[in-house]
């Protein structure tokens, strides 16, 4: 995981879309420094569940960082920041509730929780395991894509938004 960041950062930083400082350019680093162990076991305790390792190991390397392309990707949020959508979101979830038809996506943004995206277009969402399901979910969630946009796990995910940050260096080149 901290590979995978490395290259985020070095590549948002390459790219130049955000405006990021003197410091976190020379170190190459934009990431806030690692949450403890009683920051992560406090958040647990209140969101009432345990988190997923590769979560964990995120905010063990970088405890939130600001959105790596300019309002493309959502910025991460602090551990001790992470709610459940619902808490933060209802009224999009009862938006969706009126459309009828979107009922499994309104199920997984009930017990959602919102790791990403806080006052921002998009959002990154951890949906926990539920109904004999054994693996949490990992979504990019926006009204414009429309709905979610599904992700194996974290690490996919950041490498999706290399591969993004790649072709937005290139392009910029030409």
């Amino acid at each position: 995981m901290k590979k995978s960041l490395e290259i985020l950062f070095e590549k948002s930083i390459v790219l130049g879309d955000v405006q990021y400082t003197d410091t976190q350019i020379k170190s190459r680093w934009v990431g806030n420094p690692p949450a403890t162990v009683e920051e992560i076991e406090k958040t647990e305790k209140r969101l009432g569940l345990k988190l997923p390792q590769d979560y964990i190991e995120l905010v063990t390397i970088a405890n939130g960082f600001p959105t790596c392309s300019d309002s493309v990707e959502p910025s991460f949020q602090k551990v001790e920041e992470i709610d459940f959508y619902k808490n933060y979101q209802w009224n999009v979830i009862d938006t969706w509730k009126e459309m009828g038809e979107l009922e499994d996506v309104v199920g997984e943004l009930e017990k959602a929780i919102i790791v990403a995206g806080f006052e921002e277009e998009q959002q990154f969402l951890i949906i926990p395991p539920s109904n004999g399901q054994q693996k949490w979910k990992y979504w990019k969630f926006a009204m414009w894509i429309p709905g979610n946009e599904e992700h194996k796990d974290l690490k996919s995910y950041f490498e999706r938004v290399i591969e993004f940050l790649n072709r937005q260096i290139l392009e910029n080149e030409r």
